[in-house]
């Protein structure tokens, strides 16, 4: 389509970058890197990117997105990270080069975010009335799910 774009000169410079295989395999490798490295697809069933042809859904509820974070965050900051760096690059490398149209999404990044929640999470222990907000919270959330899905 950016083909059109450049003038049928008899200097085609567009044309001898554009054609090459290896900026079309670039370019495919970067729009799968960036669609798995979006928050949406994991929090917000890929809202207001949905793919066509395949049905979005929530792969975490959204109240454990502040938790992702701090858990990251808590990742950052260990001397031993070597578990999470493995977890999160290894899989992120696989489905930036064969991408993730399926209907499960990402599915070989989830041990990476599975890990970064419950750091965050860990945050909260000893904290009984902070935890209970929390299952209360992640129940009514998952009644609020169950009823966009029935109506």
């Amino acid at each position: 389509m950016r083909l059109r774009a450049y003038p049928p000169k008899f200097l085609r410079f567009g044309y001898w970058l554009e054609e090459r295989k290896e900026s079309i395999i670039f370019n495919r490798v970067a729009i799968n890197f960036f669609e798995n490295m979006d928050p949406n697809l994991y929090f917000f069933a890929n809202n207001p990117r949905q793919r066509v042809g395949i049905k979005e859904f929530e792969k975490f509820p959204y109240v454990l997105l502040p938790f992702f974070l701090l858990g990251v965050l808590d990742c950052i900051q260990k001397k031993n990270k070597m578990f999470w760096l493995i977890s999160f690059l290894a899989p992120l490398i696989v489905l930036s080069i064969i991408g993730n149209r399926n209907n499960f999404g990402p599915f070989s990044l989830f041990p990476f975010f599975v890990v970064s929640i419950n750091e965050g999470l860990k945050k909260l222990q000893n904290k009984h009335f902070k935890i209970f907000i929390v299952v209360l919270v992640l129940v009514l959330v998952l009644v609020q799910i169950i009823s966009y899905e029935i109506y």
